[in-house]
């Protein structure tokens, strides 16, 4: 502006009306910054708890497997008495 030059309360106005417009874009474009990051938490949250999911699924077919599996300290053991009744089978049979 000149030296010279008279500021008026419309000038004034004006230039109060441009600030307000100026902070209002950089708040709606911070808001959509905002929205966007929040979108992709929301989106990561929701691939974690699809995840999560696969793993109790996973975990549960697991645990159903397990269900019907032999300890080895009890294999062993029916082992053992396996061999034993070979033993003794082979024994009775030898003296026939």
């Amino acid at each position: 502006m000149a030296k010279n030059k008279k500021i008026t309360i419309n000038d004034l106005a004006e230039a109060v009306k441009a600030g307000f417009e100026k902070s209002a874009q950089n708040i709606d474009s911070l808001a959509g910054m905002v929205n966007r990051g929040f979108n992709d938490v929301q989106g990561q949250i929701n691939e974690v708890k699809q995840d999560i999911g696969l793993l109790k699924q996973g975990q549960e077919r697991i645990e159903m497997r397990l269900h019907n599996v032999v300890y080895r300290s009890e294999l062993d053991a029916v082992l053992d008495r396996v061999e034993l009744l070979e033993q003794k089978m082979e024994t009775v049979l030898k003296k026939k």
